[in-house]
């Protein structure tokens, strides 16, 4: 048996907050929870100002709508970057909504700024990757799991569990998770994805069929009504539709990694979400609604 190691032993992708910092950030959200919401319709109408450069309107669009930001950047948490820088990028993502947001869009700001906000942080949290450096026993761990998983597929075994692994190793089943997931991050951002070398991160990371996707589904009408023109597809449809999009709530996926959890390639997934796309266009156009846009 390997040795056994304390699962809480090698935390290596972020550090804990000072007091300091525990103290600003706290200020911070006391300071911005004074602020109010804004209505739709005052939404619209600073957007019509912002188009014609006016700052003030600009200023009161971005302050009304940063605890939009932290709800999301605590999503991000424990991922390689502070509390605070998570904010500050998610930040930059919202200024960039404020700026191409059009009051003639049917929605909510909140929905149209929601991508963006995920966007630049999730890019900031692409680029860390390449300032992660892992202690020695860490990086060896990480190793011994890889080759292990190699032999034991050599051996017969398809796809070996939390606990065969722990059964070998001595590891409990909490640092072999996150041993796991370590591997997973830890790579270059031009690091080839597949044997053939055709998809980097980069190439995930500029994924332009999620470019602004209230151009896809750009109405909360639009967003319900879509859910139940989902439920008429496949199940293999809808479940690839729900990961491509984040219609479950959760944060939405590439192509790479749903052909991963199917056993097929991107292109398949790419094509198997054209076809459901255009069910569904279909089925709007039938039910006397606008086309939703795709890109």
């Amino acid at each position: 048996m390997g040795r056994k190691m304390n699962p809480y032993s090698s935390k290596t992708t972020s550090k804990k907050p000072s007091a300091s910092s525990v103290s600003a950030i706290g200020l911070y959200l006391k300071e911005i929870r004074k602020t109010t919401l804004l209505t739709a319709d005052e939404e619209k109408t600073l957007a019509r100002k912002i188009a014609k450069g006016d700052a003030a309107a600009r200023a009161r669009m971005i302050e009304s709508n940063l605890r939009l930001v932290v709800k999301i950047a605590k999503r991000y948490v424990n991922r390689g970057l502070p509390f605070t820088d998570l904010i500050e990028e998610g930040n930059v993502g919202l200024i960039k909504a404020v700026e191409r947001f059009k009051a003639e869009k049917d929605c909510r700001f909140s929905t149209y700024a929601t991508w963006w906000i995920r966007q630049s942080i999730e890019r900031a949290l692409t680029n860390q990757v390449h300032t992660i450096r892992l202690p020695v026993h860490v990086s060896d761990d990480i190793e011994r799991i890889r080759r292990l998983k190699e032999r034991m597929r050599r051996d017969g075994v398809d796809s070996p569990t939390i606990e065969d692994l722990c059964e070998v190793t001595g590891f409990k089943p909490a640092y072999v998770k996150r041993l796991m997931a370590i591997r997973r991050k830890v790579f270059s951002i031009d690091q080839t994805l597949n044997t053939e070398g055709e998809f980097t991160l980069q190439d995930k990371l500029e994924d332009h069929s999620l470019d602004d996707p209230i151009e896809t589904l750009h109405t909360d009408k639009l967003v319900g009504h879509m859910h139940t023109l989902i439920s008429t597809l496949s199940e293999r449809e809808r479940k690839i539709l729900a990961l491509r999009f984040g219609l479950d709530s959760e944060e939405p996926m590439t192509l790479e990694r749903i052909g991963d959890e199917f056993g097929v390639t991107r292109e398949r997934i790419r094509q198997i979400q054209i076809e459901a796309l255009d069910k569904i266009r279909t089925a709007f156009e039938e039910d006397g609604m606008e086309r939703p846009k795709t890109t």
